[in-house]
Protein backbone atom coordinates (compact mmCIF):
# COMPACT_ATOMS: atom_id res chain seq x y z
CA UNK A 1 0.00 0.00 0.00
CA UNK A 2 0.69 3.41 -0.35
CA UNK A 3 0.79 4.37 3.01
CA UNK A 4 1.05 7.89 4.58
CA UNK A 5 2.67 7.32 7.40
CA UNK A 6 6.37 7.69 6.78
CA UNK A 7 6.18 10.98 4.54
CA UNK A 8 3.80 12.90 7.39
CA UNK A 9 6.31 11.64 9.84
CA UNK A 10 9.14 13.02 8.32
CA UNK A 11 7.12 16.29 7.75
CA UNK A 12 6.12 16.45 11.17
CA UNK A 13 9.97 15.80 12.31
CA UNK A 14 11.23 18.62 10.02
CA UNK A 15 8.76 20.51 11.53
CA UNK A 16 10.17 20.30 15.13
CA UNK A 17 13.78 20.04 14.18
CA UNK A 18 14.20 22.07 11.07
CA UNK A 19 16.83 19.12 10.13
CA UNK A 20 17.04 19.54 6.56
CA UNK A 21 18.14 15.60 6.31
CA UNK A 22 13.96 14.59 6.79
CA UNK A 23 13.08 16.98 3.36
CA UNK A 24 16.11 14.34 1.83
CA UNK A 25 14.47 10.88 3.34
CA UNK A 26 10.97 12.33 1.47
CA UNK A 27 12.87 13.35 -1.44
CA UNK A 28 14.35 9.80 -1.70
CA UNK A 29 11.16 8.18 -1.33
CA UNK A 30 9.01 9.96 -3.83
CA UNK A 31 11.99 9.51 -6.13
CA UNK A 32 11.95 5.20 -5.06
CA UNK A 33 8.20 5.92 -5.49
CA UNK A 34 7.93 7.34 -8.89
CA UNK A 35 10.43 4.35 -9.85
CA UNK A 36 8.51 1.32 -8.54
CA UNK A 37 4.71 2.18 -7.95
CA UNK A 38 4.50 4.19 -11.42
CA UNK A 39 1.51 2.60 -13.03
CA UNK A 40 -0.05 3.87 -16.80
CA UNK A 41 -2.29 6.30 -15.34
CA UNK A 42 -1.16 6.84 -11.71
CA UNK A 43 0.33 4.57 -8.53
CA UNK A 44 -0.42 1.78 -7.76
CA UNK A 45 0.66 -0.28 -4.71
CA UNK A 46 2.28 -3.72 -5.27
CA UNK A 47 2.42 -7.19 -4.11
CA UNK A 48 5.80 -7.95 -2.77
CA UNK A 49 8.40 -5.67 -2.52
CA UNK A 50 10.78 -8.13 -2.12
CA UNK A 51 10.00 -10.25 -5.58
CA UNK A 52 12.00 -9.91 -8.41
CA UNK A 53 10.94 -7.14 -10.74
CA UNK A 54 8.94 -5.61 -7.72
CA UNK A 55 5.96 -8.19 -7.58
CA UNK A 56 2.73 -7.03 -9.32
CA UNK A 57 0.85 -4.08 -9.52
CA UNK A 58 -2.56 -4.08 -7.46
CA UNK A 59 -4.39 -2.30 -10.22
CA UNK A 60 -5.47 0.35 -7.99
CA UNK A 61 -4.53 3.75 -6.45
CA UNK A 62 -5.66 4.45 -3.15
CA UNK A 63 -7.51 7.76 -2.79
CA UNK A 64 -5.26 8.97 0.49
CA UNK A 65 -2.39 9.12 -2.32
CA UNK A 66 -3.35 12.87 -3.16
CA UNK A 67 -5.18 13.37 0.16
CA UNK A 68 -2.11 12.73 2.62
CA UNK A 69 0.71 11.49 0.59
CA UNK A 70 1.62 13.99 -1.86
CA UNK A 71 -0.20 16.59 0.58
CA UNK A 72 3.05 15.78 3.23
CA UNK A 73 5.04 16.21 0.09
CA UNK A 74 3.92 19.33 -0.84
CA UNK A 75 4.31 20.92 2.78
CA UNK A 76 7.78 19.25 3.17
CA UNK A 77 8.96 21.32 -0.17
CA UNK A 78 7.84 24.66 0.61
CA UNK A 79 10.31 26.48 1.63
CA UNK A 80 8.46 29.83 2.22
CA UNK A 81 5.91 28.06 4.52
CA UNK A 82 3.70 30.04 1.90
CA UNK A 83 1.45 26.33 2.21
CA UNK A 84 1.57 25.41 5.53
CA UNK A 85 0.35 29.35 7.06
Amino acid sequence: MLRPEVIESYYHAYRATGNEIYRDWAWDAFVALNTTCRAKNGFSAITDINAYGRGNSMKHQESFLFAEVLNAWALLCDREDILSE
